[in-house]
């Protein structure tokens, strides 16, 4: 299903960003000592796709951003990125193996993330009901960190629309 990352040391060429983790569409790379990470979008058959999910994604974090309801609830700082080069643990540059033009930057959230639909519930579907209310309708896929009060404290992985994986991706 796709090129995978994990194990192989990946980096973000004169930066102190490394690999944290990845998912279907992107690896995340983070810098915990400045509190921050940025997601890179990984090359696939169909540019058009990828480039589609992450307008998808950017678009939800404007409109996240804006809501007064929920901008408490994303990572802040939002921002578009541009990382140069992408290293492998042994320096080789495999900056080909992602779309660097479809990368943006937030700041990191400590913690467990969960997926929402594991957790359920009346909490869960508050906050998926207000992302759905700012105009977020992808909400399936999110992962959320939970308080010892167990009210969700942050959100990530959300879109205003959902795409899914073709079997020739």
């Amino acid at each position: 299903m796709g090129l995978t990352f994990q194990n192989r040391g990946l980096t973000i060429a004169e930066t102190d960003y490394s690999y944290l983790d990845e998912g279907a569409y992107a690896v995340i790379f983070a810098d915990k000592a400045v509190g921050r990470i940025v997601k890179v979008f990984k090359r696939r058959l169909k540019e058009a796709h990828v480039r589609s999910v992450f307008r998808a994604e950017i678009d939800a974090y404007d409109l996240a951003a804006s809501s007064t309801e929920i901008s408490d609830l994303i990572p802040g700082n939002f921002q578009i990125a541009s990382p140069r080069n992408i290293l492998d643990s042994h320096g080789a540059n495999i900056t080909d193996e992602f779309f660097p033009d479809l990368a943006f930057q937030t700041d990191f959230v400590e913690g467990y993330f969960h997926k929402i639909g594991v957790i359920g519930g009346a909490e869960a579907s508050r906050i998926r009901q207000l992302f759905r209310r700012a105009g977020i309708c992808h909400t399936s896929d999110m992962s959320v960190t939970i308080g010892p009060e167990g009210c969700i404290r942050k959100a990530i992985d959300f879109a205003t629309v959902e795409y899914e994986l073709t079997h020739d991706e």
